[in-house]
């Protein structure tokens, strides 16, 4: 989900609204608040709060505050609303992709704390990595679709489907200040599949009718012989 609503306090600097806000400075302690980051496996929440609620132990604060219904909702940020399954960095360092069961693929813009980029996959994701020139973002689906993201077009594509599913996927290493070709062409992704098979892709032109070819294909991790009485 996206941001659903946003109040910054004017005590909190917006460009740093990620980090602990400052309390507020109000000089009726009858009236004071505080401000308080609440964080749950899905989102995160901006409120303001009774100080006399705030400074209770942790452990009864989100109960008092529950029950005397004296919080305000500043700002609620929902994330994943399935499990997170995969991260990865750019290669500028400024992005994060992030993946969930609930088949969204995100791009997060880590200095602007927002989101960049958005899509649905056709599944639920179980793996996402960046390409080498940061333009797309490729992910792995559980039911064994091998996703590739154009963030430029919005347009995602099915590269490939396994009859397992893609557990992991990695772009071959780049060497420091080699140009990169243009759309990643030639360069080499590889991918592992919960059958325990590694599968190696390369990059293709445009011109070429396909994104990616498959170069081959080995069962790197057998799975362990049937015990036998």
């Amino acid at each position: 989900r996206d941001i659903r609503h946003m109040h910054v306090h004017p005590a909190v600097d917006a460009r740093t609204w990620l980090d602990a806000p400052p309390s507020d400075d109000d000089d009726d302690d009858d009236n004071a608040t505080s401000l308080l980051w609440l964080a749950g496996e899905h989102e995160l929440h901006l409120v303001s709060v009774p100080s006399v609620a705030a400074s209770a132990p942790s452990s009864s604060a989100a109960a008092q505050i529950a029950v005397a219904g004296d919080a305000v909702l500043h700002a609620q940020c929902s994330f994943h609303t399935l499990s997170c399954s995969g991260v990865a960095f750019s290669p500028c360092g400024r992005f994060v992709a992030s993946g969930d069961l609930a088949c969204n693929v995100i791009v997060w813009d880590r200095e602007r704390h927002a989101i960049a980029h958005r899509t649905t996959a056709p599944m639920s994701v179980r793996a996402v990595t960046f390409a080498p020139d940061g333009k797309s973002v490729q992910c792995g689906c559980l039911s064994g679709e091998v996703c590739h993201w154009n963030l430029g077009s919005n347009e995602l594509s099915i590269v490939d489907t396994r009859d397992s599913t893609v557990t992991c996927l990695h772009w071959q290493r780049v060497v420091p200040d080699a140009a990169l070709p243009d759309d990643c062409v030639g360069m080499k992704l590889a991918i592992g599949d919960s059958n325990g098979n590694v599968v190696v892709y390369e990059r293709q032109s445009p011109s070429d009718g396909a994104l990616y070819r498959k170069l081959y294909q080995v069962l790197a991790h057998p799975p362990r012989p049937e015990e036998r009485c």
